[in-house]
Formats: structure tokens, C-alpha cells, sequence
């Protein structure tokens, strides 16, 4: 296997770069890297991604930020411009086109192409940076006043990166799992991870020649559908790891909401603290780590009011988990790409829950102190044994772990993952696994959420089957 959790030398970087600039004619405009350093170091630090959260975290507040992205620059310029303003987000996203996560930029530039020719709103699902290059994406950069963050969710992210953080980007999201597991069906895990080593690499030369943090996001949510939290944590930990390695300092480890207020609590909690725990005891130092709370993530309500009030629940629990940010939703979220202004209300709405609750915090129960247990029992055993399978190495057992099922996605249309896993809610609403698959789930922890399934069972008069799954998926939307 030659995927390995290695720092790739600078010799081997800047080897690899230049095959990386040569993918698109854009990449010429980058080739001086240290001029890109040069730019993001003289920054102001309230631009800095990583320094917000890290001050965020070490004062105890809660965040907010949105998605968005459009394919023509002005709009897109516009859109931040309006989430700022009106929204008052705490760092504005650029969320990327799909053909430029693929590295399909030649399709790209024909849908800008003839968006520049017919006129007419953009076409494209998201920001074409890669086609637009670092001199038009740095207006973005002077055109607002707070960090900038790419959501990515990439499976080819290497250019797109370099660009990005050239343009004085400050955080990007995603990771050679989560951008791989939940949205491709054939691309190679072990080539997914390999490709964002090289962007996490290219982060750790900021670091190492101008002094500059830039930020990194596990994509929590993955698929964003009945995702047992102990999954969620065993993924962003080990991208946590993963990234480290190459050099970054600062990270962010992502949640989706899955509806049960303890449960998502405690999982945030567990989260930073599992992930502590394995960053110590590998001997990574001096890593900044902070919880992003991702509202929901399945299929939304038509119906507007409903959207708002599943946008508030999130909110309500974002800000009672003592998570550092919350990624908002808006309430046209089920017709598509919601408008700016759309956006902009998602925000102000989850800001004001999040004010109305400070210095509020949600009362551990017996039952939550339990729900703790099994979640770090769980979560434990799955790292561990992906740990043996790679021989302690986190990059091999990773993909050896996806091969033998012990790290299973549910609902991943990724052949490099087993699907073996089936998960179900409980009667109050909680995620719990009702068949592991080849998961190694310990005794004591399958007994609890067999018992939690099978109380919901009995009082419901149910059964564990296609049913109570399209049950389970569609109740936070209101039609069931």
C-alpha cells in the first residue's frame, strides 16, 4: 500500500506542485509560493480564521456561518456582502461549484461561458475558483471584513487549495474521507487521502515560512442520514490525525444534528475529548482544537415555518453543547440554493437563539453521563482496531478499516465502503445502531441500543424495517 500517515518532505511538496499548477492555466498565477505567504502574512489577524475560532473558544462563544456560493464573481461578491451585513455571520462561506470539486474545470468554465454570453443568474451550484484564479478571487478577500472559509467537500482538492489560500482563504473544509465517502461511487479512498496530504502539506508551509494558522474542518455530517455519532468520531479524528501530520495546527471537528438534544450534546463533548486524548497519546503538541455544530443535514421541510423552527432547535443546540460555530441552514432549503437573503435570516435567526441562551447550560443527567460511556467505549474501539489493522499507522488502517467494515458510512454510495452498519432512531429520538455489520461494537454498548430500540419497539408496536427507516429519515421535515 503506498498511502502512508508520513509528512511529505518539501522536496516531495514542491516536486508535486508543480504537476498540481500545470492542471489548469490559472495555476501559473500561483507559482511563486512565497508571494502567497507573503499575502496571507500580512493579513489582519481578525481575518485569520483559525485566530477567530481559537478566541471564540478560549472566551466561551458561539459562532455562526452559512453556506453559499455562486459561479459569477460579482454575485458571489454580493452575496457575502449581504450575509455580512444583514445576516452579521461570524465568517463567510465560499461553497465550491460540484464540476471544480471534481476537477472538471473544463466544464466549468463552459457553464461560465455561456453565463456570460445569455446573461441571466449563475448556473453553477457553488464558487468555479479554480476557473477564476487568484486575482479575481482575492476581491473577494478586500470585499469583506471578517474570515473567509471554503467549503469544499473536494475529492480533487490540490489546486483549488492553492488558489484558495493564495487568494487569502483562511480555512477550508472537508477531508480525504468525508469528501470521498458520502459523494463518490468508484474514486479510490487511499488516492482521496493521498491528494489531501498534499493540501495539508501545502497548509503546513504557511505555517512553516510565514508563522500563518490556517484552519481545517472534518466534514462532520458525511452523509447527514442516521450517522451513529461513534462514526462521526472515529472519521474526524482520524482526518484529525491525518492532517496534523502534514502540519496543521488548528482544527475543527465537525457534528450533523441528529435531533436528540442530550444525544448531540454529549457527542460534542466526546468528540474534543476523544479526539485529545488520541492526538496526546500519538505526540501531536500544540494542536488547537474546536467543535463545529452542523444543523441538520437531511431532507427540509416546504414548509417555512417548519424549516424555522428545525433551524432554531439546531440553533438551541449548537449553543447549549458549548459548540465553537454553528453552520446554519435557512428556511429554502428544500427548493434548492437558497438566496442570499435566505441565508442571511438563517443566520440572524440561530445568532439571536445563540445570544437569548449565553451563560446557559444544559443539566448532565444520569442518563447523559451513561450516553458518554458508550459513545467513548464505542468510538475507542473503533480507532483502536483501525489502528491494528494499519500496524499504528492512521492513513493504512483507515483504508484497511473501510475494507473490513469496522468503519461503516450509513447511506455512502461509495463502493469503498461496506454499508453493512443499519441505524434507527429511538423513541426519543436518538441515533442508535440496531445491526453493526463488521463494526466493533463492544458488548455492553450493543446490549444498551438494543434495549433503547427495543423499548421505542414496544410502545410503539413497530418493527426495525423499511417503515420506521422512512420514518426515522423524514421526521424532522414533519411528514411523519
Amino acid at each position: 500500500m503506498d498511502i502512508r500517515n508520513r509528512r511529505l518532505t518539501e522536496e516531495e511538496f514542491l516536486q508535486e506542485r508543480k504537476e498540481v499548477l500545470d492542471l489548469w492555466p490559472t495555476g501559473k498565477e500561483i507559482e511563486d509560493l512565497d508571494e502567497a505567504v507573503e499575502f496571507q502574512k500580512n493579513l489582519p489577524k481578525e481575518l485569520n480564521a483559525a485566530l477567530v475560532l481559537a478566541q471564540a473558544k478560549r472566551e466561551g462563544r458561539t459562532l455562526a456561518q452559512p453556506r453559499g456560493g455562486v459561479n459569477l464573481i460579482h454575485e458571489h461578491i454580493d452575496t457575502l456582502n449581504i450575509i455580512e451585513s444583514e445576516g452579521g455571520a461570524d465568517l463567510l462561506p465560499s461553497t465550491i461549484d460540484s464540476y471544480t470539486r471534481n476537477a472538471r474545470y473544463g466544464e466549468a468554465q463552459k457553464a461560465i461561458d455561456a453565463n456570460m454570453k445569455q446573461g441571466g443568474p449563475s448556473v453553477l451550484n457553488g464558487l468555479p475558483a479554480v476557473n477564476l484564479g487568484v486575482k479575481q478571487c482575492r476581491k473577494i478577500r478586500e470585499a469583506v471584513s471578517v474570515p473567509l472559509v471554503a467549503r469544499t467537500c473536494a475529492p480533487y482538492p490540490r489546486l483549488l487549495a492553492e488558489i484558495l489560500m493564495a487568494s487569502g482563504f483562511t480555512s477550508m473544509e472537508g477531508g480525504g474521507i468525508t469528501c470521498l465517502i458520502p459523494y463518490t461511487k468508484v474514486d479510490s479512498l487511499e488516492e482521496s487521502i493521498r491528494r489531501w496530504q498534499y493540501v495539508t502539506r501545502m497548509m503546513g508551509y504557511y505555517h512553516d515560512h510565514g508563522d500563518i494558522p490556517i484552519h481545517r474542518e472534518s466534514y462532520g455530517p458525511m452523509t447527514g442520514v442516521l450517522v451513529p455519532p461513534c462514526i462521526t468520531i472515529a472519521v474526524s479524528v482520524l482526518e484529525c490525525i491525518i492532517d496534523c501530520e502534514q502540519g496543521v495546527h488548528n482544527y475543527s471537528l465537525g457534528y450533523g444534528m441528529g435531533g436528540n438534544i442530550s444525544q448531540d450534546v454529549v457527542a460534542i463533548k466526546v468528540i474534543e475529548d476523544i479526539c485529545r486524548e488520541y492526538l496526546e497519546r500519538l505526540g501531536y503538541q500544540d494542536i488547537t482544537l474546536t467543535t463545529y455544530f452542523h444543523q441538520y443535514m437531511g431532507a427540509f421541510p416546504q414548509d417555512e415555518v417548519k424549516a424555522s423552527s428545525l433551524i432554531s432547535l439546531g440553533a438551541v443546540i449548537g449553543a447549549l453543547s458549548d459548540a465553537t460555530l454553528v453552520i446554519t441552514k435557512s428556511t429554502h432549503e428544500a427548493y434548492g440554493i437558497p438566496t442570499a437573503e435566505n441565508n442571511a435570516e438563517g443566520v440572524r435567526n440561530t445568532k439571536h437563539i445563540i445570544n437569548m441562551l449565553k451563560g446557559q447550560k444544559y443539566p448532565w443527567s444520569k442518563e447523559m453521563i451513561l450516553e458518554e460511556q458508550m459513545i467513548k467505549s464505542v468510538s475507542r474501539a473503533i480507532l483502536d482496531k483501525t489502528f491494528e489493522l494499519g500496524d499504528g499507522d492512521a492513513a493504512v488502517g483507515t483504508v484497511r478499516a473501510f475494507e473490513a467494515g469496522v468503519i461503516d458510512v450509513p447511506f455512502s454510495p461509495s463502493n469503498y465502503n461496506k454499508n453493512l452498519l443499519i441505524s434507527c432512531k429511538d423513541g426519543e429520538g436518538a441515533i442508535r445502531i440496531a445491526d453493526p455489520g463488521s463494526v466493533p461494537v463492544p458488548k455492553e454498548v450493543l446490549e444498551y441500543e438494543s434495549e433503547k430500540i427495543k423499548e421505542r419497539t414496544e410502545k410503539q408496536g413497530a418493527q426495525i424495517g423499511y417503515k420506521m427507516l422512512l420514518e426515522d429519515i423524514l421526521t424532522l421535515t414533519g411528514r411523519y
